[in-house]
């Protein structure tokens, strides 16, 4: 039978039909017309970055838009990256549903493509090992729910083929992950008729089950340490942190309100997740203690959390449900300390909700990305990209609704997924995107890349200059003076490239 053609329409309260802007590329694009085996034409446009940067770190650095791969057929709900692997995937929806594996630092073409119209699939999920090249394919199609193995040497060819018991009909978007090794992969399925979800740990080189964990409730997402030694469920409202070993429970806790993902530290010892409020604990070692607790008025705080790699930072995103979603915080945590170190506002107006899709923070919690649906009057971008002080300091300005993000460990590498147009409005087509986060050099004062005689030159022309001095101007250790200790911080890197 000829596959469906689905419109898609998002609505939380209001619905506002209109169209979106598109962003003008400075350079050139290429668009792909094709009719694919079940006999739908598909034109997919591949990109270049867009015609401006925001400033980077400091203002050292190079960043902006690696490519914008424009999709008229499917929605792009869930996309990952391996940072170590330089490789994208991207698990597209709706209509010609399929998988796309990318080179995140490329020129936005599909390497290779895993075709899923055939199975008429419900929901496409992807999740990546970060180590090795490994990417996971969850699809609930047809009543069933398998998950697929994928490699760069492998290409479009699965590398092994998991299927879950039968009844097991629906796989979330978020229920599925992968060990930073790739060593196991984690992956829930629901059955709706007994109201069980159905937990399994999988070799990750040849899918192979290896445990399995049987819920009373609707597991609706999945993350693992990066050692695939722990995880957090997320079921309901309730956050169980489970060792994958044995399937046996480490700690659970509840937030009020359900609909949010929970959390897990990349070294497994934090877990958060948020619903009307929100939480974080902590395995000290001798138990799990709650290290922070917050709550606003009318505040929704489920989609938006983040942990860094031990836990030590915290970033949470809400919206206020009262105003017609149009007014979002964005707050930075230090768990250590159990304070708000800093916080940040954007509100708009329009008919168009700005819901909170995912929140993400870098390994070392210095860099904090974000991902909404946007405002009518476009008062902010839909991917922000934040420092500790919460600075923007870079952003994807998208021209329909993200609706999943990724961030590489390093943070320096960004990809999100979402639909051409409004969340809130109807319609077709879907837009990812990679983007490069400003990285700081020190010593590289003109940011090319090098520490080399330019920096030098740019140094010892503001030599002697005291108040108003910035980083350019040579003052490397920020106490408003370029003077000796400058000089010599300069030369011990003398001759470095940046990464």
């Amino acid at each position: 039978m000829p596959h469906r053609r689905k419109m898609e329409l998002l609505v939380v309260a209001t619905v506002f039909c209109g169209s979106a802007l598109f962003p003008a590329f400075g350079q050139a694009s290429r668009q792909v017309a094709r009719v694919n085996d079940a006999g739908m034409w598909i034109e997919s446009v591949y990109g270049q970055p867009a015609n401006e940067t925001m400033p980077g770190l400091d203002g050292i650095g190079r960043e902006g838009i690696i490519w914008h791969l424009h999709d008229n057929a499917s929605i792009t709900y869930s996309i990952c990256l391996a940072d170590t692997m330089d490789e994208t995937w991207i698990g597209q929806n709706l209509n010609y549903e399929r998988l796309s594996y990318l080179q995140t630092t490329g020129d936005g073409t599909p390497i290779y493509e895993f075709d899923l119209v055939p199975e008429n699939p419900g929901n496409v999920a992807v999740a990546s090992a970060e180590d090795i090249s490994l990417g996971v394919l969850g699809v609930s199609a047809s009543g069933s729910v398998t998950v697929r193995g994928f490699n760069n040497a492998g290409g479009a060819t699965p590398l092994w083929t998991y299927t879950f018991d039968d009844g097991y009909e629906t796989l979330a978007f978020r229920a599925l992950d992968v060990a930073a090794d790739g060593s196991i992969v984690a992956a829930a399925a629901y059955d709706s008729d007994t109201s069980k979800s159905l937990v399994v740990i999988l070799n990750g080189g040849t899918g192979v089950e290896l445990n399995r964990l049987s819920t009373n409730t609707y597991v609706r997402g999945i993350e693992l340490s990066d050692d695939g030694s722990r995880a957090a469920l997320t079921e309901g409202a309730t956050t169980n942190v489970i060792e994958t070993a044995g399937m046996t429970t480490l700690h659970s806790f509840a937030v009020s309100g359900t609909g949010g993902t929970a959390r897990l530290s990349r070294d497994g010892l934090v877990a958060a997740a948020g619903g009307f409020n929100y939480r974080a604990y902590r395995d000290t070692g001798s138990g799990w203690t709650q290290i922070y607790y917050g709550s606003g008025t009318n505040q929704w705080f489920g989609g938006g959390i983040g942990l860094s790699g031990d836990g030590g930072m915290m970033f949470v995103v809400s919206y206020n449900y009262a105003t017609g979603y149009l007014d979002l915080t964005y707050r930075i945590i230090d768990l250590v300390d159990g304070v708000e170190v800093a916080s940040t506002t954007t509100s708009g107006t329009g008919s168009f909700q700005d819901t909170v899709q995912r929140a993400e923070v870098s390994a070392d919690g210095e860099i904090f990305a974000c991902a909404s649906w946007g405002t009518q009057d476009n008062a902010h971008p839909e991917v922000q990209i934040f420092d500790r002080d919460a600075n923007l300091i870079g952003s994807i300005d998208t021209p329909g609704s993200p609706f999943d993000i990724n961030l590489s460990r390093d943070g320096r590498y960004l990809v999100s997924g979402g639909k051409a147009v409004h969340a809130n409005t109807m319609g077709n087509g879907g837009d990812a995107y990679a983007y490069e986060i400003a990285t700081f050099c020190f010593g590289d004062l003109d940011g090319d890349g090098d520490v080399d005689l330019a920096d030098l030159a740019q140094l010892l022309a503001n030599y002697g200059t005291t108040s108003g001095a910035v980083y350019e101007d040579g003052d490397l250790d920020d106490d408003g003076d370029v003077d000796l200790a400058d000089l010599a911080a300069l030369l011990a890197v003398y001759g470095t490239t940046c990464p």
